[in-house]
């Protein structure tokens, strides 16, 4: 029975990836977000003067050059009737303020290329921003789920590989009221 065991733990092993990548602030790389990490702002999002703005970068924490795509998986009170816009996602070289549960970012087929021990970006561009202030004061969240993809030699994504990182946006606006 130990070796039957220790033969299928080394089989699943051979289809099991770790996560290859985190999350990490733009400004402070050493503020590492990982799978179910929550970032908190207290503004509403301001083009002008990107309040409200979590700027992100993905790391390659692997030896190997990863793909990397992106899908808003939840929201909780957020999107009103006014429509998608009050959502700003910006990641792999596009911004897009009509945000959809379920679709892929980038979008087209397109995902961030990045190199062993790299980010995919050498700026602050990507980013996450809140613009929509609910009527009940409360938070609102939206969750995205970024996640490793495998892509043939013509550059074609043929599915997801490894562990997804879930990171969840929360404009909190009652984060910086005095008590």
């Amino acid at each position: 029975k130990k070796t039957l065991f220790f033969a299928g733990a080394m089989f699943l092993s051979l289809f099991t990836q770790a996560q290859n990548f985190h999350i990490e602030d733009a400004n402070d790389p050493t503020d590492i977000y990982l799978s179910g990490d929550v970032v908190e702002v207290s503004d509403l999002g301001d083009v002008v003067t990107e309040a409200g703005y979590f700027n992100f970068k993905v790391r390659n924490i692997s030896n190997d050059t990863i793909k990397v795509r992106a899908k808003l998986v939840e929201v909780i009170n957020g999107l009103p009737e006014e429509g998608p816009q009050a959502l700003q996602f910006c990641f792999s070289k596009d911004c897009y303020t009509d945000i959809v549960i379920d679709r892929v970012y980038p979008t087209d087929g397109q995902y961030a290329e990045i190199s062993a021990g790299d980010t995919h970006r050498d700026d602050d561009f990507d980013h996450i921003a809140n613009f929509y202030e609910p009527d009940n004061g409360e938070n609102v969240d939206y969750t995205f789920r970024f996640f490793e993809v495998e892509v043939n030699e013509d550059g074609e994504v043929l599915g997801e590989i490894g562990d997804p990182l879930l990171i969840t946006y929360r404009y909190n606006p009652t984060l910086s009221t005095p008590d």
